[in-house]
C-alpha cells in the first residue's frame, strides 16, 4: 500500500513496529457529531456509574469491572447498556458476589445518554481488553460525563486526559481501578471537579 490511515495513535505505533515507514502513517479519527448535539448531563447526587457497549466479557473484560466494584466500600450503582453473549453469565457472577442488588441491566438503548440525564451519573467505565478507538468514552467526554478506562493498547490514551476529563488505569489491575474510581467518585461529587467537560472536544 502507499499509504495507511489509523483510527488512533496506538494502531499508528503497532504499523511502525512493523517496519512501515512513519511517513506513510497518518491519525484520522472516527468522526462524531458537532459539540451542539452532545447536551452536558448533571452529575448524580448518588454514585452511578454507566457501562455502554457490548456485554461480550472476552473484549469488554466484564467480570473485571463487576469484580473491582464489588471491592468498593462505598455505596454505588451500576447502570448497564447493551445486549451481548455473556449477559446471562454476568449476571450469575455478579450473583455470587453479592452486588446484584447494585445493577441495573437497561438491555439495547439507542441513547442511553437520554436515560442517563434524568437521575444524572458519575462516570462511564470502560473495562476493555483491548479497542480501536472506543465512540463511547468520546461521546461521555462530550456530554460533560468523567470517565475512567483501562489504558489498553489502542485507544483510550488519545481521548482521556488524566484529571480534566477521567482516568486511564492500568489494564489488569485491580488496585488501579478501584483507585481511580474512588478517586473520581470523590472529585466529582465533593470538589465538583469536571464541571467543564467536553468543551474542548
Amino acid at each position: 500500500a502507499d499509504f495507511f490511515l489509523c483510527i488512533s495513535t496506538g494502531l499508528a505505533k503497532q504499523l511502525t513496529k512493523l517496519s512501515v515507514p512513519s511517513n506513510k502513517v497518518a491519525v484520522v479519527y472516527n468522526p462524531v457529531l458537532s459539540d451542539k448535539d452532545f447536551d452536558p448531563i448533571k452529575r448524580s447526587k448518588e454514585t452511578i456509574f454507566a457501562y455502554i457497549g457490548r456485554i461480550d466479557d472476552k473484549i469488554k473484560n466484564l467480570k473485571f469491572l463487576l469484580r473491582g466494584l464489588s471491592k468498593l466500600e462505598f455505596d454505588w450503582k451500576l447502570k448497564i447498556f447493551g445486549k451481548g453473549p455473556d449477559e446471562n453469565m454476568l449476571s450469575k457472577y455478579a450473583e455470587n458476589l453479592k452486588i446484584s442488588d447494585k445493577i441495573e441491566w437497561l438491555g439495547f438503548c439507542a441513547n442511553p445518554y437520554d436515560v442517563l440525564k434524568k437521575d444524572g451519573v458519575t462516570a462511564v467505565v470502560l473495562t476493555s481488553r483491548f479497542e480501536g478507538l472506543p465512540t463511547v468514552l468520546i461521546e461521555a467526554v462530550a456530554h460533560s460525563i468523567p470517565v475512567v478506562s483501562s489504558n489498553c493498547n489502542t485507544g483510550p490514551d488519545d481521548i482521556v486526559i488524566s484529571g480534566v476529563n477521567g482516568y486511564l488505569y492500568k489494564q489488569g489491575s485491580i488496585k488501579d481501578f478501584t483507585e481511580k474510581i474512588k478517586k473520581i467518585s470523590f472529585e466529582t461529587h465533593e470538589t465538583q471537579n469536571f464541571t467543564e467537560l467536553g468543551k474542548f472536544m
